[in-house]
């Protein structure tokens, strides 16, 4: 053939092609255009489950100007097919839209994957009931008589994943007091692995085996108080009781032999100590025994004078001397030298009353005893002044024992005044 020359195999690629119609394009006559038979099918891309395959075919032109691709004679659609293949479904599986729906306890595209999730294991003081472990299936779990189940589940289902859901669960002993362990009337409470003792009073412990009540005491008698006029006085007094209710031996100890002793002005501790001889406990009484001299009434103050006194331990008694103001002096000088005493016997000596002071127009006599005046009762110098003169001279007096006695009190800031 004179004008025609070796057809050209073309497959197909992308590009702008001239107008089509049902897959042919307007220069189908002019290129001499005509397809080739179709190849065979490819390999299914699947070999169950359903897959897919694909058929080509080529087409033959002249070869001539504007007659060189495939589009120049067709759509690339017209160059290849697809068919669904082995849409095989095992296991009882069926094939719909591309896939295969797989039966209980079977995965995978084909259904041929069985969902096992293995034997769940045996659990301690109980049992597995269920023997299948495919996908679905559930297994239960039941405690020995005594046990509780805990910290788990009763049941347990074999999932997708090939694991059992949920957690194993554990069987623990639970009548935990059928042995009776508890002790000394205590009461006892089942726990898991555990019990608990409820204890009466007066015991502890684990069991209840501890004994934790001291000693009970009764009549402990109050502080006593007494105001005497001689230096000893003998206080008497009912010694306390003591018992266990656990009833055991108790140790008692005083310290004070008898129910009454001889005491002297002061305060005087009494003490009794019960002690359980089974473990130590203890249990005490004590009271205070104050020995007071009898008190004193108010010391009265003289006309324009001041009354300078201790002020510490006044139960036990008080010293005052007399100042004058500075324009007044005491009718008899010597009584400045004078001390005022309260004691033991309740009564102030020389006199419950201080000495008025009377008014010196001679400046002479007041210097005599200028020591013992003062310009003005409240004036810090004039407090100052008085409460120096009452300490030096109350520690060279036959009274300085009250000092000694009670040296962290014998100060300055422990004078008054009263004016």
């Amino acid at each position: 053939m004179d004008n025609l020359k070796a057809f050209l195999l073309i497959l197909c690629c992308t590009c702008v092609v001239p107008s089509v119609l049902a897959g042919r394009t307007s220069k189908w006559d002019h290129c001499g255009c005509r397809f080739a038979d179709w190849q065979s099918w490819s390999k299914c891309s699947s070999e169950c489950g359903g897959g897919r395959q694909t058929r080509e075919r080529k087409v033959w032109m002249h070869t001539i100007a504007g007659c060189t691709e495939y589009s120049d004679c067709a759509s690339s659609d017209t160059s290849y097919e697809f068919q669904n293949c082995n849409k095989i479904c095992y296991n009882g599986g069926t094939y719909s839209y591309y896939s295969c729906n797989c039966p209980h306890r079977w995965r995978g595209s084909c259904c041929d994957e069985e969902i096992i999730c293995g034997n769940p294991g045996s659990v301690s003081n109980g049992k597995v009931v269920g023997s299948e472990y495919f996908y679905g299936s559930t297994v239960t779990y039941v405690c020995n008589t005594n046990y509780n189940l805990t910290r788990g589940s009763y049941h347990q289902r074999c999932g997708l994943n090939a694991m059992w859901t949920g957690q194993k669960p554990l069987c623990l002993y639970a009548n935990t007091c059928i042995s009776n362990p508890c002790q000394n009337g205590g009461t006892c409470v089942d726990g898991l692995e555990r019990y608990d003792c409820k204890c009466l009073a007066g015991w502890d412990g684990v069991n209840c085996e501890l004994d934790v009540q001291p000693p009970i005491q009764s009549g402990c008698p109050n502080d006593i108080v007494r105001h005497i006029y001689s230096p000893t006085v003998v206080v008497n007094w009912t010694s306390p009781s003591f018992f266990d209710p656990m009833n055991t031996s108790l140790e008692i100890t005083q310290n004070y032999p008898k129910g009454y002793w001889e005491f002297h002005w002061g305060d005087f501790q009494v003490q009794y100590v019960a002690t359980k001889l089974k473990n130590g406990l203890r249990s005490e009484c004590s009271f205070t025994v104050k020995i007071r001299p009898m008190p004193c009434l108010e010391l009265s103050v003289g006309n324009h004078s001041a009354k300078v006194c201790t002020n510490w331990k006044t139960d036990f008694g008080q010293y005052c001397m007399v100042f004058c103001d500075s324009s007044f002096t005491l009718a008899n000088e010597n009584e400045f030298d004078q001390w005022y005493v309260c004691g033991a016997s309740g009564k102030w000596s020389p006199s419950a009353e201080l000495p008025n002071c009377q008014q010196q127009l001679d400046p002479s006599v007041i210097k005599k005893r200028k020591q013992y005046h003062f310009s003005q009762c409240n004036d810090m110098s004039s407090v100052n002044q008085m409460t120096e003169i009452f300490m030096k001279r109350f520690n060279s007096s036959e009274f300085s024992y009250f000092c000694k006695n009670y040296d962290k009190e014998c100060s300055k800031e422990n004078v008054s005044i009263i004016c």
